[in-house]
């Protein structure tokens, strides 16, 4: 398994996530969201070209692209998401995944990648 780096701007988009999540939705989503999230970090981790996780092309070839939707059947029904929207943007650097940021499915990717 590879190593994990998770940049300032992806923690930072993982904290408003889950503070929003657990405003909007309550703990426990929130607790499921975390759940979730690490899932899905472990599998990029064990396989990050894995399919679902496409390189991008342009400027930004180096990064892949990793919906947590794809983890969501790993977790126990109990304990899953309804519909995650969310995705992992991350670049290969050597035996360490390096998670660039975490958007929502709906933003407009490259706006939110120009400082990476």
């Amino acid at each position: 398994m590879k190593r994990l780096r998770i940049t300032a701007a992806a923690q930072a988009d993982i904290d408003i996530l889950l503070l929003n999540s657990e405003e909007t939705f309550g703990q426990e989503t929130a607790r499921r969201y975390r759940l979730l999230l690490t899932e899905a970090l472990n599998r990029i981790r064990s396989d990050p070209e894995r399919a679902g996780a496409p390189s991008q092309s342009g400027p930004l070839s180096d990064l892949r692209i990793f919906p947590i939707r794809l983890a969501r059947l790993r977790i126990r029904p109990a304990e899953r998401i309804a519909r995650p929207r969310h995705v992992l943007v991350f670049r290969l650097a050597g035996d360490v995944v390096v998670l660039v940021r975490v958007l929502h499915d709906a933003m407009h990717f490259p706006s939110h990648l120009d400082e990476v």
